[in-house]
């Protein structure tokens, strides 16, 4: 079982438990993605570079449970949730790069150190944050 303590998505350095968004992985984990669907996270390789963390906060979305480790930024810890709306999202990241709405979802982009991190809010019905995802940009 994993220590809850030890999830931390690092936004800065695009790292979750030690694996990096545009690093390269062994030749025996290439195009191997990594999913963990119990603590609602999966780290996609393509080719031979870790290309994206994927972090879900609605249960059940894709057969992931909710994230409940811990998000750092800036020298500081956040927990977000389903429930965490854009403003407060917007008032940890700043203004978004890019921003759309569908009237199906919402999505906001910030560039933080050359990566792209993008959260998801489903708008059909309540106003639920589905997921979060670091790129390379």
């Amino acid at each position: 079982m994993m220590d809850i303590d030890a999830l931390k998505l690092n936004i800065e350095k695009g790292s979750l438990l030690g694996y990096e968004v545009g690093q390269q992985v062994p030749t025996e984990a290439h195009s191997q993605n990594i999913t963990n669907f119990d603590y609602g996270y999966a780290v996609y390789v393509l080719g031979s570079v870790i290309s994206a963390i994927f972090i879900c906060f609605m249960t059940d979305y894709e057969g992931f449970k909710s994230y409940k480790g811990s998000i750092c930024f800036s020298g500081k810890e956040f927990h977000l949730e389903q429930n965490t709306s854009f403003d407060e999202v917007a008032s940890i990241f700043g203004e978004p790069v890019e921003e759309w709405n569908d009237g199906v979802e919402r999505c906001a982009e910030f560039l933080v150190n050359g990566r792209t991190v993008g959260f998801i809010w489903c708008v059909d019905g309540k106003l639920a944050l589905k997921h979060l995802s670091i790129e390379i940009a």
